[in-house]
């Protein structure tokens, strides 16, 4: 049996917008945006823009999940070095600029807004995963022995025993 949680596209569109529709509702308006919500919506959009608010919201997870772990706030987990792919070539305020313009802007704000401010909301996509990669990339080398706990349209999540 496969122990990885899955979500595909079909179970997304059928099952999905309806409770996180609801959790959505429950965060805050995203009108006065703080910087640190600012740049972890242009991250969410950045690694899964693709994948909708179902993706951003797993990506989220691990902002949340990393920064619970780290005792850091999610702002300066996404700004360590190497750690988001989008900010390794890229200043922060640049990826803002770049990505505020997108049309999943505002749900990925909502989303940053529940990462930093109630991360027990989140729905647990990612099943308490820290990293995660693009499932067409080959295995890398922080995952190698190790298993994905969940796997989210193009995304494979996992848990990292370090």
């Amino acid at each position: 049996m496969n122990s990885v949680k899955s979500i595909s596209p079909g179970w997304r569109n059928k099952h999905f917008p309806g409770v996180l529709g609801l959790v959505l509702l429950l965060t805050a308006p995203c009108g006065a945006a703080s910087f640190d919500e600012r740049l972890i919506a242009a991250v969410l959009i950045a690694e899964a823009r693709g994948e909708g608010i179902v993706g951003m919201t797993a990506v989220g997870e691990v902002i949340a999940n990393r920064a619970r772990k780290r005792q850091l706030p999610p702002g300066l987990v996404v700004q360590e070095a190497y750690q988001f792919s989008p900010l390794n070539r890229t200043k922060p305020r640049e990826l803002i600029l770049r990505y505020e313009k997108e049309p999943l802007y505002r749900e990925a704000l909502r989303i940053a807004n529940t990462v930093i401010h109630t991360p027990a909301e989140l729905p647990g996509l990612a099943a308490g995963a820290d990293h995660f990669e693009h499932i067409r990339a080959p295995v890398p080398r922080w995952a190698r022995g190790q298993k994905p706990v969940a796997v989210v349209g193009g995304h494979r999540f996992w848990l990292l025993s370090n």
